[in-house]
């Protein structure tokens, strides 16, 4: 419960700052997670980027200004954190459908309303499982990529590139691991898929054949598992997971990685299988 008092408190202090620069130390000092984990959590929760909620709120607020009080493109550009009027206008004009100066005459425009986050416990949709998992090793691919053109074919494209980079005796299992990330461009998601290697592996091995590595610390997860073909309800499951399972049972995300876990490779077939893994302590 207190995770959603504090990322309401974070989100309202975004609001009251537009014209300001969002630190990573002001958000782990309202919500005390880090930027990256605030901005995964929030993605789920509400379905957009936070760095795309943050610019159609910034975009919102500049439209209103020009129109109400008549300020200078130009300054309302430098206001809002753009480099240049051009770069601006064509962010304005991508939002509102229509440019600053049209605004400024009366021309309409569209409003991005606040975000809050509220609990709506609707008990028994996931099964969920407490497990302690040991730390482990991964090697994979990774790729800066927006939310809404996560697919299916993207998943294919990425695996098909890991299984022909990565040795197959590397591979301590047929499983494939899922790992999402802020990422490094405004509005992406930088997500990596891969195998769980042995310690043996040596780091210059990986380096050679141009693979990603990441340590994945021991933990204790919360697990939701969605069998059968490519589930369509993902979204819904990572939702369940952050939103209402761990402030209701009294959990909140641990900082670390969350990941989702493949068996198989053919996501069409009935043996398909994907689990959700949140790292999770219990609230203090």
């Amino acid at each position: 419960m207190d995770d959603f008092k504090n990322f309401n408190k974070a989100l309202e202090f975004i609001d009251n700052h537009l014209d300001s620069e969002i630190t990573e130390r002001d958000i782990y000092q309202l919500t005390s997670y880090s930027y990256n984990v605030f901005s995964r959590i929030f993605s789920v929760l509400s379905g957009i980027p936070l760095g795309e909620y943050i610019r159609s709120r910034k975009l919102s607020a500049a439209a209103i200004e020009l129109q109400e009080e008549h300020t200078k493109v130009v300054d309302v550009a430098m206001k809002y954190g753009y480099q240049s009027s051009d770069a601006f206008s064509y962010a304005f004009k991508s939002f509102h459908g229509c440019s600053p100066s049209e605004v400024k005459k009366g021309e309409g425009f569209h409003i991005a309303q606040p975000l809050r986050f509220s609990l709506t416990v609707r008990g028994g949709q996931f099964k969920t499982k407490i497990e302690v998992k040991e730390g482990f090793r991964l090697v994979g691919i990774c790729t800066d990529v927006r939310p809404e053109q996560m697919s299916v074919e993207i998943w294919k494209e990425l695996s098909n590139q890991l299984v022909m980079k990565c040795p197959r005796d590397w591979a301590e299992n047929n499983q494939l691991y899922g790992l999402f990330f802020h990422g490094e461009s405004e509005g992406t998601i930088h997500y990596m898929i891969g195998f769980r290697i042995s310690d043996s592996i040596e780091e210059v091995d990986i380096q050679k054949l141009g693979l990603d590595r990441i340590d994945i610390p021991e933990e204790k997860y919360a697990v939701v598992n969605l069998g059968g073909e490519l589930p369509n309800n993902i979204h819904q499951a990572w939702s369940y997971l952050l939103g209402i399972f761990l402030p209701q049972e009294g959990y909140r995300h641990a900082g670390s990685y969350d990941f989702e876990l493949y068996s198989g490779y053919e996501v069409n077939s009935p043996d398909f299988s994907i689990e959700l893994w949140v790292p999770i302590v219990k609230q203090v």
